[in-house]
């Protein structure tokens, strides 16, 4: 067990299970005497700021870790990026979705998840979204979505469902933004390759099995292999809809019907020609014009 590490915690209290980490993590340090201290976030886009300003001073006996869902982690991959710090990160899902806990298998619950960064011996490459969009960089660790998923995110927001958790809020919302998404076009420029798709739902770029909660978009989805799916999906019927929903729980075989088309590429350009919601690893998000999509590295505390 490698406790010569010191923590460096950010710490996002309002994620769902936030507000009992404290707690458990200091209960848990004592029992196992390591060096750690605690950045708490007071608002959104917090986590982006601290870990900006924790880079410069973390050193190699020193791990930063994320407590928070899939969205703080996201914040602080791009506090980090934006620094062009290449520390590795650990990670304790307290989030509603845990979608890169779940992919990686990592514990969900705080003393196993502290228990399996301590055993842990060295980092893992893994693969992120770079977008570039005008004059502006991001990164996104699980997703980058147009369509019905912003949709999806949107609605949750301003409906009773967001009271809802996991896949039930997702399926439930699912239906609810089916009838307020209007079918919009893209076109893809991926070097040899240029595609056009019109009449579509969603166009969702996945490093990742799961989104949304624990559903798997893509079963084989690989984040070391370079590449990413670009999964679209044409408007579909009501009746088709349900039976895609069934499809994706029950047989894990969804990508195979008609409507629905995966484009396996490393880099690529994106023109989404009308306004649309979208979401970055599970944010909400407004998307229009052109984007620019590539792979890069990052190191994580996982095995």
């Amino acid at each position: 067990m490698n406790t010569n590490l010191q923590f460096t915690y950010i710490l996002n209290e309002h994620s769902r299970n936030g507000h009992k980490a404290l707690k458990q993590i200091k209960q848990y340090s004592d029992e196992l005497d390591y060096t750690y201290t605690v950045h708490k976030t007071q608002y959104p886009g917090h986590a982006f700021e601290l870990a900006r300003s924790l880079a410069p001073k973390l050193s190699t006996h020193n791990l930063l870790v994320v407590v928070g869902g899939d969205g703080t982690l996201s914040e602080v991959i791009n506090g980090l990026e934006s620094k062009n710090a290449d520390c590795p990160i650990g990670y304790i899902p307290t989030g509603s979705g845990n979608d890169f806990a779940r992919s990686h298998n990592i514990p969900l619950t705080i003393q196993a998840s502290i228990q399996y960064m301590l055993q842990t011996t060295k980092p893992r490459q893994l693969d992120i979204i770079e977008i570039q969009h005008k004059h502006r960089r991001s990164y996104a660790l699980n997703s980058f979505g147009v369509g019905i998923d912003g949709m999806v995110i949107h609605s949750l927001a301003e409906s009773k469902l967001k009271n809802l958790i996991g896949n039930a809020a997702y399926f439930s919302s699912i239906l609810y933004a089916y009838f307020k998404q209007r079918p919009f076009n893209i076109s893809i420029d991926a070097g040899k390759h240029s595609l056009e798709f019109s009449n579509i739902l969603l166009a969702v770029c996945v490093n990742h099995r799961f989104f949304g909660g624990g559903i798997p978009i893509h079963p084989k989805a690989d984040p070391t292999d370079s590449v990413f799916e670009l999964v679209i999906a044409e408007k579909v019927s009501f009746s088709e809809l349900l039976s895609l929903l069934i499809r994706v729980i029950l047989k894990k075989d969804h990508l195979a019907h008609k409507k629905m088309h995966v484009v396996k590429v490393a880099d690529y350009a994106i023109n989404i020609q009308s306004h649309q919601y979208g979401q970055h690893d599970g944010e909400l998000k407004e998307f229009y014009g052109d984007y620019t999509i590539s792979s890069k590295k990052r190191a994580f505390w996982i095995r």
